[in-house]
């Protein structure tokens, strides 16, 4: 976001709300963060109405695993995307699909290093996460952490950004409890079982006390196969931890 000049903040607070945004969009226009088109003055949020409106809000979840099913695919053991797989987790909840505009929203943060994508992921979760059992029983909320290289490659946890909007918003505690023990290559073209066998024993927790006896949120930018957020999951059990939630604002199923 831009740096607002003094003299302009001072003229700012003395001007009427829909002036005061009518004067900015006119000094500092701005881009949707998807489809990159100017914002009309007065339009609020990081998103423009058409990509917002675009989104695929994931209406029929997996219980367990949070795709987007079928109305006749769920079960109690999951549907078909989990049914067969060991999830140390007890649920996901899942905002969208990852699908334009939440890809390109994902693509700004993670890559793009454009920190204000984190807050419409956010509130897409936060949609999600309303009347969840995530978002009732949890007491603490840990976000899926970044090896020590990338973090310093990047500069940011992506996924640390939007767990901290979110800790705030369900005024939860927000701790950043787990780490990883390796360096873990890309998932993004590698297979379920490729997947899992990529980020087996990749985590540890780094601050049991936060975690210990407590209900977690565990917060991710996109979950795919599960598998890491599953590992998460047990590096977080076995510390002690009581369910794990899981929360991602993108969802692709595979």
């Amino acid at each position: 976001m831009h740096h607002i000049p003094g003299a302009l903040r001072n003229r700012i607070a003395g001007l009427g709300r829909e002036a005061a945004l009518a004067l900015l969009d006119a000094v500092y226009p701005r881009r949707c963060l998807s489809c990159g088109r100017w914002m009309p003055g007065g339009e609020e949020g990081f998103l423009c109405a058409e990509c917002y409106q675009s989104i695929e809000f994931i209406e029929r979840p997996c219980g367990r695993c949070g795709c987007e099913t079928g109305p006749h695919s769920r079960s109690s053991s999951g549907c078909a995307v989990c049914r067969n797989t060991a999830l140390h987790f007890h649920s996901v909840c899942a905002g969208g699909t990852y699908s334009t505009p939440l890809k390109e929203l994902v693509h700004a943060l993670k890559y793009a290093r454009e920190r204000s994508a984190a807050l419409p992921l956010a509130e897409v979760l936060l949609e999600a996460l309303r009347g969840t059992a995530g978002a009732e029983f949890a007491e603490v909320v840990v976000p899926v952490p970044l090896h020590g290289a990338r973090l310093r490659s990047r500069t940011f946890n992506q996924s640390a950004l939007i767990g901290k909007i979110i800790a705030r918003e369900l005024e939860l505690p927000f701790a950043e409890a787990l780490r990883r023990t390796r360096p873990t290559p890309s998932q993004t073209e590698l297979s379920p079982t490729a997947r899992r066998r990529n980020v087996k024993g990749a985590f540890a927790v780094s601050r049991p006390k936060a975690v210990g006896g407590r209900q977690v949120l565990l917060v991710d930018d996109v979950v795919t196969s599960c598998a890491t957020v599953s590992e998460c999951a047990r590096a977080l059990l076995e510390a002690g931890a009581g369910r794990v939630y899981v929360a991602t604002p993108a969802r692709w199923g595979i």
